[in-house]
């Protein structure tokens, strides 16, 4: 069946799209607003708490995004959001504007690797984030720490007993590689 559409619902919806596509560019621009807007995706039972180093990490991450800064250590306090700002958060925000982007991650142990890894899944398959950027898996490559965008943008999770040997990344974020 054929829907009908009144021209009222049809400016709404242009209006809607218009709206969408201009938080996507405003969001892909500014990754502070794109922490902030994207808290529910991985803490959606607890308020975002905002405090100055939040967006201090945000900045320092986005001289890296940008080429300013090659070589970036975050040295705060365990509690200050540094794993979900670099190792969730920043490449479902980097992959807004560079999908192709690979990734390794590495932590004292595997399974929070992964854990970091499946959180970036899942923000980057919310309703939120697919409505604001065309950004997919791969069918064939869709699991908790092995998948790939359509793009080819891949996260490796590694932690010290496992090993990189053959693996290139634009990006390689060590979390916590203590315990």
């Amino acid at each position: 069946m054929t829907e009908v559409v009144t021209a009222r619902e049809m400016r709404r919806r242009i209006e809607a799209g218009d709206q969408l596509r201009m938080q996507a560019e405003t969001l892909s621009a500014n990754y502070y607003e794109f922490v902030k807007a994207s808290w529910p995706m991985i803490e959606p039972h607890t308020p975002f708490k905002d405090n100055w180093h939040i967006p201090a990490i945000c900045e320092a991450l986005t001289w890296v995004s940008n080429g300013d800064v090659r070589h970036l250590q975050i040295w705060v306090p365990p509690g200050s959001m540094k794993s979900i700002l670099a190792s969730i958060l920043w490449p479902a925000w980097e992959w807004t504007r560079r999908p192709w982007l690979r990734y390794i991650s590495g932590s004292y142990e595997e399974p929070l690797g992964l854990d970091f890894a499946v959180k970036t899944r899942d923000v980057v398959l919310s309703d939120w984030y697919q409505r604001r950027w065309n950004v997919a898996f791969r069918e064939d490559s869709n699991q908790k720490g092995d998948y790939i965008t359509t793009a080819g943008g891949p996260p490796y999770v590694t932690s010290p007993d496992g090993g990189v040997t053959a693996r290139h990344a634009h990006r390689i974020v060590i979390d916590d590689p203590l315990k």
